[in-house]
């Protein structure tokens, strides 16, 4: 689904898309070409 989302934006133009991961899911993604730019940290109480 993230492949075609971006195939799609691509199409359109699109140079630039951003996502949030769980490090589980990094290699995902960097498969299909995002890299880490950033990075935070969620707290909760």
């Amino acid at each position: 689904m993230t492949r075609a989302a971006l195939d799609l934006a691509a199409e359109r133009g699109v140079r630039t898309a951003a996502l949030t991961s769980i490090p589980v899911g990094e290699p995902v993604y960097r498969r299909l070409g995002f890299r880490t730019v950033g990075t935070f940290r969620l707290l909760t109480f």
